[in-house]
């Protein structure tokens, strides 16, 4: 175990493989077969035990848990698809020892050859973390050298499997943004290199021998903030005032006088997240702003309308609004995606139609309405990941003499912008001001 004497705690410990022994569900429990870690393993630590009544290890195992956000993983052999472990728990490397169910082996934290699989030639995948510098006293020889063993990429965190590899999510663009950077491990992947065993046989298997050069993640750096679109109203209270003839417990006239009336509180709400996608397909959002909201409108697409329809949330959704803008000559089944929140709705051309870039949306509304509909290009794209945002600052509702209605300070299908705080998950310093009354309008 750990040694004072030692220069760094990343020097080796000593371990015991105990399998799946810490499920309770038997159910659940992997074959002993299945339980070998190969060298070079990701493992996870389920605890600490003494052997022979002094000498304590690390009990371990090959890694369980859910899929990650935004993992899209094909089934194995026996028609399972894979899981991938995720944080708040502890993980450590293994040496280039097999370590079966019940044997002794030993792990480190410090950077360490872990195994990977993927293909050492495609370098698309393989993001190294050296940044060349401006001004460096080093020779160009020295720096091409890094740049070699390193790459010029950025740092790339990975993931691994229960049987103890690595993996590079499948989607970069959304595994730097939102959800996803809650689950993926905390390691950075340094290069991929192929280990010469001097087998001189031809070795069929392209990942047999890959490792990866894997060392903790820089946990300082804040997480990605994240843009949001609130599903309710909030506000945290609202503010009141007495009226004429109202008197304190001394006598006091306090007519006029300003207090508050908690509505929500400090809670948290439910949201949609965003993630930034300017070299997607295109995407445009119509925004309905009003206080009163009861009408048909059309949608006009490069000459071309939908069928009249309303706006009030009990006869649209997201089916119906797709269906609609589908039955237009120039889009087609299948060729668009429809993202529904209260007063914004997100349209992202896919399918036949995914590059294809449209003049803006056009809203075919009554000439006598009290409410804009309003269309925009935007390039960022829904997550089709929910969360819940909390507001640090107090919000206040305004009161209109109406007990029965709060004109919310935040209303529903408000855009926000969010980080994530430990202990406490997305709090959000700013929020769009939108028109809105909590006594039913708009309705949307």
């Amino acid at each position: 175990m750990f040694n004072s004497a030692k220069p760094s705690p990343g020097e080796w410990f000593s371990c015991l493989n105990v399998g799946d022994d810490k499920i309770v569900d038997k159910d659940e429990r992997r074959k002993d077969k299945d339980l070998l870690i190969p060298g070079h393993s990701l493992v996870e630590i389920v605890g600490v035990r003494t052997l022979n009544g002094d000498t304590p290890v690390f009990e371990i195992r090959l890694p369980v848990g859910d899929t990650a956000a935004g993992q899209d993983e094909p089934a194995d052999a026996d028609g399972k698809v894979p899981k991938y472990v995720t944080n708040g728990i502890n993980f450590a490397f293994t040496g280039p020892k097999v370590i079966t169910k019940g044997q002794l082996g030993r792990i480190k934290y410090a950077p360490a050859f872990v195994r990977y699989e993927g293909d050492e030639s495609d370098n698309e995948k393989i993001h190294g973390r050296y940044v060349r510098p401006e001004n460096s006293r080093l020779s160009d020889a020295t720096l091409d050298g890094l740049e070699l063993l390193y790459g010029t990429g950025t740092v790339q965190q990975l993931i691994g499997d229960p049987a103890g590899h690595l993996k590079l999510p499948n989607d970069l663009t959304k595994a730097s943004r939102f959800k996803i950077q809650h689950q993926l491990l905390g390691w950075n992947v340094h290069g991929i290199y192929k280990v010469t065993t001097g087998d001189k046989k031809e070795n069929k298997d392209s990942t047999k021998n890959l490792l990866a050069f894997v060392a903790p993640a820089n946990q300082i750096a804040a997480p990605t903030p994240v843009r949001f679109i609130t599903h309710e109203p909030y506000s945290t209270f609202t503010l009141r005032t007495y009226p004429p003839d109202s008197y304190d417990l001394d006598g006091d006239n306090r007519s006029n006088q300003d207090y508050y009336r908690m509505v929500d509180g400090e809670i948290k709400i439910p949201c949609s997240l965003f993630y930034w996608d300017p070299d997607g397909n295109s995407k445009q959002m119509i925004e309905i702003i009003g206080d009163s909201i009861n009408a048909e409108i059309k949608l006009v697409l490069e000459g071309h309308e939908t069928e009249p329809f309303s706006l009030l949330k009990q006869y649209l959704s997201e089916e119906s609004l797709t269906t609609l803008i589908e039955d237009l000559p120039n889009v087609g089944r299948g060729n668009v995606s429809v993202s529904l929140w209260p007063g914004h709705w997100l349209i992202e051309f896919i399918g036949d139609l995914a590059g294809v870039v449209f003049d803006q949306f056009v809203i075919d509304k009554p000439e006598d309405s009290d409410f804009e509909c309003l269309s925009y290009y935007t390039n960022w794209a829904d997550s089709r990941v929910d969360d819940e945002v909390l507001f640090p600052i107090p919000l206040a509702g305004k009161w209109d003499g109406d007990d029965d209605a709060i004109n919310d300070a935040v209303a529903a299908g408000s855009i926000g912008w969010a980080t994530c705080a430990p202990g406490i998950g997305l709090v959000a310093p700013t929020v769009q001001c939108r028109d809105y009354n909590g006594d039913g309008t708009p309705d949307l």
